[in-house]
């Protein structure tokens, strides 16, 4: 049989476990952004994010408990109680990576929303929700009915999960890349919209570079697997595409969580240089940090072309900025 991966165990649980500490800061960076420097408070997009980095932590423990119990089946090769709850735990994580990955696209959605909130383009939204949600139905009947009755998907003399089924594996890779996809290419749109200089569109693309790196992650899961699905899949084969699924499934929930997380990095950035450029005076602007919320008097100054930054991040409406490139004063609620 064509090799599947050489993922081992150990590397596994590292890149399991590294990446869920990283991801902890990551989105906790986010979170600190908003309610620290733009004294804003947690939006619908927030909670939808931590809803993904909670199932991200129990997918890193459900494959932490994988681990453990392939670890003691070869010890204990003949124990079908083992066998079981290593079955049942592998099909248990299936539903919970999808549930991750997908909040975290509706979080990437709810930041959308924000920023079309009065524009055309929310019917496209709307469409975009429509075919999320579409797309994630379909994803977990597929896990659920996919091999009948249910008890298969734990009994180790007719083994069967929907790697075994080759229409379940394509359908279930077809519909994660074509919300992936989706989710970027709103963002795209904004980058031509925003009008935004040189120097900040190539942040912009550079965020949804990260996005796409995690679609390549989908990808190189979907190759490196691809030899292990059909009905040829016998248990022991199972438990290889089993690592081989978990080492990139964790490597696409992280710069998922980066691609999110990364634009409203800016803040800290101009926390940075704004403290510094104040304390030299040679910029001639003011740079004070609001200790207020919109529509006080406490203002952070940055160009328009930042606050449509700020706004890409989903933070419209959580501070007022003033100063823009014409010198004049403006009062941001929501993006238009």
């Amino acid at each position: 049989m064509t090799a599947i991966g050489s993922e081992t165990t150990e590397t596994v649980l590292a890149v399991a476990w590294i990446l869920s500490i990283l991801q902890i800061i990551v989105v906790g960076l986010r979170l600190w952004s908003v309610v620290q420097l733009q004294r804003g408070r947690i939006n619908v997009s927030d909670i939808i994010l931590l809803v993904a980095l909670i199932f991200s932590l129990i997918g890193a423990s459900g494959n932490t408990r994988l681990m453990v119990l392939m670890k003691r089946m070869m010890v204990n090769p003949t124990d079908v109680g083992l066998l079981v709850q290593y079955m049942k735990v592998a099909f248990a994580i299936g539903f919970v990576y999808y549930l991750g990955l997908y909040a975290i696209k509706a979080s990437l959605l709810a930041i959308y929303f924000q920023l079309f909130d009065k524009l055309e383009k929310s019917v496209i939204l709307w469409l975009s929700v429509a075919f999320l949600t579409a797309s994630f139905t379909v994803t977990m009947l597929v896990n659920l009915l996919a091999c009948l009755p249910l008890s298969t998907n734990w009994t180790p003399t007719n083994y069967c999960s929907t790697i075994s089924k080759p229409w379940a594996f394509w359908l279930l890779t077809a519909l994660s890349l074509a919300t992936d996809l989706l989710v970027l290419m709103i963002p795209l749109l904004l980058v031509f919209q925003l009008k935004l200089s040189s120097r900040r569109n190539l942040a912009a693309l550079v965020v949804i570079f990260i996005g796409a790196i995690s679609i390549v992650s989908n990808i190189v899961r979907m190759v490196k697997v691809l030899p292990g699905t059909g009905s040829g899949l016998d248990f022991n084969n199972s438990q290889q595409v089993l690592r081989t699924v978990a080492v990139w499934s964790h490597v696409e929930w992280f710069f998922a969580f980066v691609a999110v997380c990364l634009p409203s990095y800016r803040a800290l950035w101009h926390r940075w240089t704004s403290g510094k450029q104040s304390r030299q005076n040679s910029s001639g602007r003011s740079y004070q940090i609001s200790s207020r919320g919109v529509g006080h008097s406490g203002v952070m100054s940055l160009g328009s072309e930042d606050r449509d930054t700020v706004a890409l991040a989903g933070y419209g409406g959580h501070g007022t900025f003033g100063d823009d490139d014409s010198g004049r004063t403006v009062e941001v609620g929501r993006a238009k």
